[in-house]
C-alpha cells in the first residue's frame, strides 16, 4: 500500500514485479480514453481516485501508481478523462492533489465551486496575458514587416 505524504488514506499501488522490483505500467492509452473505451476503475485515473478533497492524491503518487513517466503525460491523461465527462477535481492547497467530488452533497458542491473558481481564475489570467499579443496582431494586420511599425513610431516588438 502506498500512502500519501500526509497519510490521509490508503491507496493500492500497481502490482510490483518481484524480479525487477519495478511497477507494471498502467494499462491505458489516449485512444482508449478519447473513445470512451475505459471503464471506471479499469485503466483510468478516475478509478484510482477517492471521493473528497481530504483524500486527494498527489501527482507524484499518481505517477508511481500509473507508471506514467512524466507529469505532463499524466496531466494530459487527466485532461482527456475530464473532456470525456469525468469529474476529476484538483486542489492546489498544501496537501493538494487529484480527487473525485465528495459523496456528501454539500461538501461536493463546495469542492466543485472551489475547482470552478480556480479554473476561472486561470482562464482570466491567460486572457490578460493574451491582451498585448492581440493588440500587436491588430497593429500588424496591414503591415508587411516590423520595420513598417517602427517607422510609424511603433517601436520594437
Amino acid at each position: 500500500m502506498i500512502k500519501t505524504k500526509s497519510d490521509r488514506h490508503d491507496v493500492t499501488a500497481p502490482r510490483r514485479s518481484e524480479e525487477s522490483k519495478s511497477y507494471e505500467p498502467f494499462e491505458t492509452t489516449t485512444d482508449s480514453i478519447a473513445n470512451g473505451a475505459d471503464r471506471q476503475g479499469v485503466g483510468s485515473i478516475e478509478g484510482l481516485l477517492q471521493h473528497g478533497e481530504e483524500h486527494a492524491i498527489s501527482i507524484q503518487d499518481l505517477l508511481v501508481m500509473t507508471g506514467i513517466s512524466t507529469r505532463r503525460e499524466l496531466q494530459k491523461q487527466i485532461e482527456l478523462e475530464r473532456l470525456s465527462g469525468k469529474l476529476i477535481l484538483s486542489s492546489t492547497k498544501a496537501q493538494g492533489g487529484y480527487f473525485l467530488p465528495s459523496c456528501d452533497p454539500e461538501q461536493a458542491q463546495n469542492e466543485l465551486l472551489a475547482f470552478q473558481r480556480t479554473l476561472m481564475s486561470r482562464a482570466r489570467s491567460t486572457f490578460r496575458v493574451l491582451n498585448p499579443v492581440n493588440r500587436q496582431l491588430r497593429i500588424l494586420r496591414g503591415q508587411t514587416s516590423f520595420a513598417d511599425n517602427a517607422s510609424r513610431g511603433g517601436g520594437d516588438a
